[in-house]
């Protein structure tokens, strides 16, 4: 990662942006070789970026040891995903999700959902959106803090982007039929179905955990199931290969990857929640959420 850069005025912001805009993605999904950004933004700067997952684990304290952990533990909920809550298909009108049916082998689509409704996951929410970014780094934050905004800069092309993970040698999973990463994470996490690893697949994994100058410990794609608020957040997930590590340092140990972080005053955070809420950037709406909406509506003045 680039020395970290700092956001002392709104102007500086703004700079940013539209230098930004130049590679934005738009509305639509990422066509192939097409560069553009992926944001996070965090209410603070101190704060490392972690996958959901990681969070969740560090912030139990009896669970000082969560790297050592985390690998069992991410297991066991995509197993109890599986058996106790995939097979009622009735889940499937109230949710208005879909799995697949056994052999249960779309790793990234599990993940996805779990993520979405609430379970820790390796996944770690991004925007292609700057200033989407930029609200979720105003929530919670106060003027006398720091927040952060990371940048990432992405290419969706499978080989020579960087969309999926690559092992040391430079390549991605190939599982003969063409580049699958929902095998991999299947045999990364080890859940049901991916419990008996080949000598040839136990072979590969250890490439995949052999850091070189080729390898890339992490990877991104689009939620698998997007509803209304995926579609309005922009979201996307990035992840890493190895959950023991932190996402930050698994996205920054790849040498060919362009993320930048920057360090924005809370001083300017007036005038940030101004511009937001001009350009429509208010929390029941970017939430899609009426409970918000109301309780905001209750509070105000009579008129």
């Amino acid at each position: 990662m680039k020395a970290i850069k700092r956001i002392d005025t709104f102007k500086d912001l703004t700079d940013l942006a539209s230098q930004s805009e130049e590679l934005s993605l738009g509305d639509g999904s990422p066509p192939k070789g097409k560069d553009f950004y992926l944001y996070r933004g965090s209410n603070n700067y101190d704060h490392q970026l972690l996958s959901s997952i990681q969070v969740h684990l560090k912030v139990r304290k009896e669970l000082a040891d969560w790297e050592k952990r985390i690998e069992q533990y991410e297991r066991n909920l995509v197993n109890r995903f599986l058996k106790e809550i995939e097979p009622y298909r009735e889940l499937n009108h109230q949710y208005n999700w879909f799995c697949p049916p056994y052999p249960k082998t779309d790793s990234f689509w599990y993940l996805s959902v779990m993520q979405h409704f609430g379970c820790p996951t390796r996944l770690c929410d991004f925007t292609a959106d700057f200033w989407t970014a930029v609200f979720f780094a105003t929530e919670g934050a106060k003027e006398d803090m720091e927040l952060g905004l990371y940048r990432l800069k992405c290419k969706n092309d499978d080989k020579f982007g960087n969309k999926l993970p690559k092992d040391s040698t430079g390549e991605p999973w190939f599982n003969g039929m063409g580049y699958d990463m929902n095998e991999l994470l299947g045999y990364i996490i080890g859940y049901t179905g991916f419990t008996a690893p080949s000598k040839e697949i136990q072979e590969r994994l250890k490439r995949f955990y052999a850091k070189t100058k080729m390898s890339q410990m992490y990877g991104w794609d689009t939620p698998y199931y997007k509803n209304p608020r995926i579609q309005k957040q922009r979201g996307f997930f990035v992840y890493s290969v190895d959950i023991r590590t932190p996402l930050e340092d698994s996205i920054v140990e790849h040498c060919g990857t362009e993320f930048q972080k920057y360090q924005i005053s809370g001083k300017i955070l007036s005038e940030i929640s101004r511009q937001l809420e001009t350009m429509g950037f208010i929390e029941w709406k970017v939430y899609l959420d009426l409970d918000r909406a109301f309780k905001k509506w209750k509070n105000e003045p009579l008129n």
